[in-house]
């Protein structure tokens, strides 16, 4: 197999996976949840979540792997032009009331702290563009590394015949 053939079979895989999940991302969400951080596909983009809560501290979003960690549910309904992905970053605010001390006496008011929670939504096609040129510069780098060794080839044949 060359690696011109091998970069049209990555192409295709590509494309399906890509018509794949954006079809299913148009009428479905996909969540995963992981320590304080939600992965999610919904209507053309990656939603990446970080929930900046720390450890030791019950916040709002601080929670280990669930059983119920991933999610498949009906996305919500957006305009229809929004079914081909968005840039955006959005930072948010998470609030968090604690008390310092684990024996002894408890204080008045208790410690309010607030954490950033940060969100980025990345559009599918950005990914599958990365995905594409990261093959396309694998495969060219691979054959014209084999195309010097069969260039050295033919001129030793070529050196011997003389």
């Amino acid at each position: 197999m060359t690696y011109r053939r091998l970069f049209h079979y990555l192409l295709i895989v590509g494309i399906i996976l890509l018509l794949g999940v954006w079809g299913l991302s148009a009428f479905r969400e996909i969540k995963v949840i992981f320590q304080g951080q939600e992965c999610s596909v919904v209507h053309g983009s990656l939603v990446v979540e970080i929930h900046e809560t720390p450890r030791g501290i019950p916040g709002p979003r601080a929670r280990a792997l669930l059983p119920d960690g991933f999610h498949y549910q009906r996305a919500r309904e957006v305009p229809p032009y929004r079914y081909a992905g968005r840039w955006r970053y959005q930072r948010s605010h998470s609030e968090v009331t604690w008390t310092p001390a684990s024996t002894g006496p408890v204080p008045a008011t208790p410690v309010v702290r607030y954490y950033p929670n940060h969100t980025y939504h990345v559009p599918l096609w950005a990914l599958w563009l990365v995905y594409v040129g990261g093959a396309f510069a694998f495969c060219s780098f691979m054959e014209m590394r084999t195309a010097g060794g069969e260039e050295k080839k033919l001129a030793e044949e070529h050196a011997s015949d003389r």
